[in-house]
């Protein structure tokens, strides 16, 4: 599912080096930054991840996930529009309790449990 969306094609671009792991959020946030004050920081991060996630596959949702708490994440430090960007970008992975979230979204009890049973088998492997 493309979102489509009218943005200079930033996201797209970095997008893929993204998927690759080759640029962490916190990186991706501090280029993202002259962006807040036109309220575009939150969309390009959003255009960004969407991206990453056509090149790797849905599979990559898991990993992107992993990343965005490693690093400390969170959608109040990139949009005041939080709910409706996750929601326009169907993100609601990324987001977490402490968060405004639009109604019917993913609960995040599911990620934590999703974590823990992968932490049990990265043992096992």
């Amino acid at each position: 599912a493309v979102v489509s969306t009218q943005s200079t094609g930033f996201g797209v671009l970095i997008g893929s080096t993204f998927a690759k792991s080759h640029v962490t959020f916190n990186i991706l946030k501090g280029a993202l930054e002259p962006l807040r004050e036109s309220d575009k920081m939150g969309e390009v991060m959003c255009e960004v991840i969407v991206s990453a996630i056509e090149v790797v596959g849905e599979s990559s949702r898991m990993d992107i996930q992993q990343r965005w708490v490693k690093n400390g994440m969170s959608w109040t430090e990139l949009t005041p529009n939080s709910a409706d960007l996750i929601k326009k970008y169907k993100l609601e992975f990324l987001s977490s309790s402490s968060e405004p979230v639009s109604p019917g979204s993913s609960d995040t009890a599911g990620v934590k449990t999703i974590f823990e049973l992968e932490n049990m088998f990265s043992d096992v492997m």
